[in-house]
């Protein structure tokens, strides 16, 4: 099950020096030894969760950690250094006392700082993403009574998504984009997989409020069609925008 968090970063804050950046209370890192992508999604592994008091990371590359602690998709971390794209880690972290859950990435930003010794610098560049609006919404999107943060999980034979607002819908799309991403890189891309994925962030422009459950299949339906299943629409467009370019990060975290 992956648990994910809408973008949360202003600009003032990604302003801010390493120094003045709020830290955990206690934070683990763990790396895991001798593990693939395979392993860790035919297990189910892989997850991302926010409590009020606790950040809990499971199988997560230090794309992936990057990308959470400055709120923006995955493909938009560039400069990743060769050899440490599959590496996965751990990450556990409980918030201090009368701290925002909203201030997790930033902690992120530092713990990644200090244990990974990350130096990295945003940017903007002109890049394709997809906008989804509404176009006409079905049954299907049903506003939710459960408490976030949205998830979507597998029951029998259909992914159900519970919960989620329609900017973690925009993350989870964006999340599959970056597999698209990745799989486009590919010396010999799957063109079946390549027909059904998409291939770039989405951005929620819905204007739709609060939390809705919703099925959510794709595979072998394009993962647009599912989208326009539930009465919403992606439009490609071309914006600038923000990237973290890596300057240095070492592959082992220094010691707990």
């Amino acid at each position: 099950m992956i648990r994910l968090f809408p973008f949360l970063l202003s600009g003032l804050l990604l302003a801010q020096p390493p120094a003045t950046r709020r830290k955990f209370e206690a934070a683990s890192v763990k790396p895991l030894v001798d593990t693939s992508r395979a392993d860790l999604m035919r297990t189910n592994y892989r997850s991302v969760s926010i409590t009020d008091s606790r950040m809990d990371l499971r199988g997560q590359t230090l794309r992936e950690l990057i990308a959470l602690a400055w709120s923006v998709p995955g493909d938009r971390v560039t400069k990743i250094p060769d050899g440490i794209q599959e590496l996965f880690f751990d990450v556990s972290a409980r918030i201090p006392s009368g701290v925002s859950k909203d201030a997790a990435p930033e902690m992120l930003q530092a713990l990644l700082i200090e244990r990974f010794k990350l130096t990295a610098h945003t940017d903007q560049e002109m890049r394709p993403i997809y906008v989804m609006t509404v176009n006409k919404i079905t049954a299907k999107l049903q506003p939710s009574t459960a408490d976030g943060p949205g998830t979507c999980v597998v029951e029998g034979q259909h992914r159900i998504c519970k919960a989620m607002t329609m900017a973690e819908f925009a993350t989870t799309l964006s999340n599959i984009g970056l597999m698209g991403w990745a799989l486009a890189q590919s010396p010999a891309p799957n063109a079946q997989v390549m027909e059904w994925i998409i291939d770039r962030a989405v951005e929620d422009k819905t204007g739709l409020q609060g939390r809705f459950d919703f099925p959510f299949d794709y595979s072998p339906v394009r993962v647009v069609d599912a989208v326009a299943a539930l009465g919403l629409k992606l439009d490609s467009v071309k914006q600038n925008v923000m990237t973290v370019v890596v300057e240095h990060v070492e592959k082992t975290p220094t010691e707990n």
